[in-house]
């Protein structure tokens, strides 16, 4: 696999919320995927052949990063020129600030990162991708591998969850999250309520685990109700079939675990 980028002013393409953004140009060689134009969403990354789930599309170290989105504005604002191939917000108060807005992944007390591969994937909230972290706390250095958690169809869209917060909140409540955040308002198809049935169900089932265990705060009481704990069991083990290279779906194991010491 090889990567390369034509740095460029770019184009000019729109976001879910009609907002302005700019796009570089960006040339992408890889046997799996490829990068076309999404309408309302910019760039996004689509299956060349089937791919099947586990399969490892990248593994990359960000390009940057700083100890907060704040210091990250800064840095990318000191060398904007090298970073002109992400997209960015067109209505921003600097090239560093839309770039950021558009393009980082906070890690907590990890620091913010920038991605070149990674950037360039879209959301989705039933994700057909999940990224997976990797730190070296000597060096505090971070790596993130994508790895495909459902089957690619030769056409369909690798899609992440921006979100692992988000991701089994209800829709009402991930939508906001997600536009008070990002500034788009997710019409994908667990948003719009089109995927199958059983889908559906499976996703209920996970926010209202996550919904229970969340209630309960941390640290958690001395006395926890044993249905909770039982609830996430049942989603670890629905998610742990159905979607085992989700790296999200972890939180339920530990959830469970913590609530049943």
């Amino acid at each position: 696999m090889s990567w390369s980028f034509l740095e460029a002013a770019g184009s000019r393409g729109r976001d879910l919320n009609g907002s302005d953004c700019l796009y570089g140009e960006c040339h992408l060689e890889h046997a799996l995927v490829a990068v076309r134009l999404v309408a309302g969403a910019g760039r996004g990354v689509f299956a060349l052949s089937l791919i099947e789930p586990g399969t490892e599309l990248w593994s990359e170290s960000p390009l940057t990063y700083a100890e907060s989105r704040e210091a990250l504005v800064q840095k990318v604002d000191a060398m904007v020129c090298h970073f002109e191939s992400l997209c960015r917000k067109r209505r921003a108060s600097s090239k560093g600030e839309g770039i950021v807005a558009c393009n980082f992944f906070e890690q907590g007390v990890l620091g913010a990162n920038l991605f070149k591969q990674t950037s360039l994937l879209n959301h989705a909230c039933c994700p057909t991708a999940s990224l997976h972290f990797e730190h070296k706390s000597f060096s505090g250095e971070c790596r993130v591998r994508a790895i495909v958690a459902q089957r690619l169809d030769c056409g369909k869209e690798v899609c992440i969850s921006y979100s692992a917060t988000a991701l089994f909140m209800p829709t009402v409540e991930r939508r906001k999250w997600l536009h008070d955040r990002w500034g788009f308002w997710c019409r994908c198809p667990r948003c719009e309520g089109t995927l199958p049935e059983t889908d559906l169900r499976r996703w209920a089932l996970l926010e209202e685990a996550a919904a229970a265990a969340d209630a309960l705060g941390k640290p958690r009481p001395k006395t926890v109700d044993p249905a909770v704990v039982a609830l996430q069991r049942r989603a670890a083990e629905v998610i742990g079939v159905w979607l085992p290279d989700l790296a999200e779906g972890a939180r339920f194991t530990e959830s469970a675990e913590y609530l049943a010491s």
